[in-house]
């Protein structure tokens, strides 16, 4: 009865199954929880109202000069202007640098001894007098009366300091971009880069390992227990013996993906990040990757039937697995071995497409699939003319 061997395998090693796939959505699912602090991270820096207050420098006969400019709002009720500078954002060591400034300008000459990175604030004293004649001022200004209640409040920041985007600076080193399978267009600041980087560019070693593993082993463990002259003394054939272990492995690996991208996909909207990439995308992308999987599991049991060993058979496999998975890395990276990126199975996973442009690249997908299929049957065809030992 074709099923039975199916099911035996998985009757045999469900809890094994069971929490290596707990294993597996836990990590992605938790791994969520943390773009919102990378987001954080990668943020530019912000200077308080920076775009209320102008810095523009100019060389006069060989002298920098510092040119502030300001608008505010409450120019009327405001008796005079303090400027003060740091080296620093935070401000906290800073120093009057202009006082009693009537006009909404100030300029100051930049010397050699003075420091590259300054850091200017613009302070509006206030007349109080006039503020408290006004009724409608405190509704019109409620988000800063707190400030304005004491007297003095912060119209802007400015600084010479030229803004860098320090996720542009990452993306720049090839070592990035080897995690970015060679896109220049993924950024961590955004759910489907942070995601791409953080989970997809390791899934296959992950999965991959672990798939090689349990398939060898359910091959090869017949050959090392010697049970494969009692498996056949019943009716069942070989092929449908490793046809029935492979269509297993597949039907659970097919599970094992569509819960990841469901937990991914609950991760996101957690974080409430969902809406802007929508519902299926993570689905899909993982997805995506069973015929590379399958791959994994063919030749697993290609090198079970060859070597008739699970111990020999989980260490060729493991080697193709980790020489493709470098080679795919590394030919992002170096571009004197990009060419060996063609014969990697994870080139043919393109989850970026996916993440990023919003398009499954159905050839790809095929193209592994009649890979794993060709590689079946080749195991099939060497399993069938093998004797079994006894």
């Amino acid at each position: 009865m074709f099923g039975k061997t199916m099911l035996m395998e998985f009757r045999k090693n469900w809890k094994g199954l069971l929490i290596f796939l707990v294993v597996v959505v836990l990590i992605v699912g938790l791994m969520g929880q943390l773009y919102p602090v990378v987001e954080e991270e990668f943020k530019e820096e912000e200077l308080e109202r920076e775009e209320l207050v102008s810095l523009v420098r100019e060389e006069i006969e060989e002298q920098e000069r510092i040119n502030l400019t300001w608008e505010w709002e409450l120019d009327e009720f405001t008796k005079h202007y303090r400027v003060i500078e740091d080296t620093s954002s935070h401000m906290a060591t800073s120093r009057v640098v202009g006082d009693e400034i009537v006009e909404q300008r100030f300029s100051i000459n930049h010397t050699e001894t003075d420091p590259e990175e300054r850091y200017f604030a613009v302070i509006a004293v206030l007349d109080m007098q006039a503020i408290e004649d006004n009724d409608d001022l405190e509704e019109q200004y409620d988000e800063m009366i707190a400030e304005i209640e004491q007297g003095m409040v912060t119209v802007g920041m400015n600084s010479t300091v030229e803004p860098t985007d320090p996720l542009e600076e990452l993306m720049d080193t090839p070592y990035f971009r080897m995690f970015t399978a060679g896109r220049e267009d993924v950024r961590m600041d955004e759910i489907e880069g942070f995601f791409s980087v953080e989970i997809y560019s390791w899934f296959m070693l992950l999965v991959g390992l672990y798939l090689a593993y349990i398939s060898v082993k359910s091959v090869g463990g017949d050959y090392d227990d010697r049970r494969m002259d009692i498996i056949f003394s019943t009716p069942l054939s070989k092929k449908q013996y490793l046809t029935e272990k492979f269509l297993g492995f597949g039907l659970f690996l097919f599970v094992l993906l569509l819960i990841t991208g469901l937990s991914l996909t609950l991760s996101v909207y957690s974080i409430g990040e969902l809406n802007e990439v929508g519902a299926s995308v993570f689905i899909v992308s993982i997805l995506a990757s069973w015929p590379m999987f399958l791959v994994i599991i063919a030749v697993s049991m290609l090198f079970s039937v060859l070597f008739k060993s699970s111990r020999s058979a989980v260490g060729a496999t493991f080697g193709v697995i980790l020489v493709q998975y470098v080679f795919h890395m590394a030919g992002h990276m170096v571009e004197a071995i990009d060419f060996l990126r063609t014969f990697t199975i994870a080139t043919y996973w393109d989850y970026n497409s996916v993440l990023l442009d919003g398009v499954f690249v159905v050839e790809d997908f095929i193209f592994l699939v009649v890979v794993a299929i060709v590689i079946f049957v080749g195991a099939l065809v060497l399993f069938e003319k093998s004797d079994i030992l006894a």
